[in-house]
């Protein structure tokens, strides 16, 4: 299986590279490059600049296993293998449908505002499936003072972030659907009141600890 996804992803990225040198030269001299949470293009630059961006899924593709073997705490990774790996792939997914969108949103062919919330939503929900099972590391996870302090409050703090982000990706899933101004502002504050929570949890767990 992890053979499998290592071929499918890269063969997307081998495709992304492939489709740009064929629709390079029909693309306007400058595309979008950054959205916003809800798909609103805040960054154009030059389409040369599509060869760098396409640099991007690759590297944090092999930075991966960098950041396991500098993470201090590189021993507690053995621990959860495959669910890191997942996530490995899930992330850098998402940057080459990223990558592709910038393209296709160039030429008005797909309504980046509705795709960006759940490509965004589809990740949130893979993140949450699997942070429950995610052990103590500097490099991934919910990083707070309180969850790297103590084994306890992070394991506790994971838990109900595997809820919150799976309920979070839901949101965004259906905004991205629904499209509606109105439930976009309503979602973007129930997500920032979820993170907010979640920190606020980690201290809360960590003084109950200390008790």
């Amino acid at each position: 299986m992890n053979r499998f996804f290592k071929y499918s992803l890269w063969s997307a990225i081998i495709f992304s590279l492939v489709y740009t040198v064929i629709i390079y030269p029909d693309l306007p001299s400058q595309v979008p490059i950054h959205w916003n949470i809800h798909g609103d293009v805040n960054r154009y630059a030059g389409k040369e600049n599509l060869f760098i961006l396409f640099c991007v899924p690759p590297l944090i593709y092999l930075l991966f296993p960098v950041f396991k073997r500098l993470d201090p705490k590189t021993k507690n990774y053995k621990r959860f293998k495959k669910e890191y790996e997942i996530i490995r792939y899930s992330i850098t997914l998402v940057f080459v449908c990223t990558y592709l969108l910038s393209i296709l949103a160039a030429d008005g062919s797909i309504d980046v505002s509705r795709v960006i919330p759940i490509i965004i939503g589809v990740l949130l929900m893979i993140l949450g499936n699997y942070m429950s099972r995610i052990r103590q590391s500097f490099f991934i996870g919910i990083k707070t003072p309180w969850t790297l302090s103590s084994e306890y409050v992070w394991n506790k703090t994971h838990r109900l972030g595997g809820y919150i982000f799976v309920i979070d990706g839901i949101i965004m899933i259906l905004l991205g659907v629904l499209n509606y101004p109105i439930l976009s502002k309503v979602g973007s504050a129930f997500i920032s009141i979820s993170i907010i929570y979640t920190f606020y949890y980690s201290y809360k767990v960590y003084k109950e600890e200390k008790k």
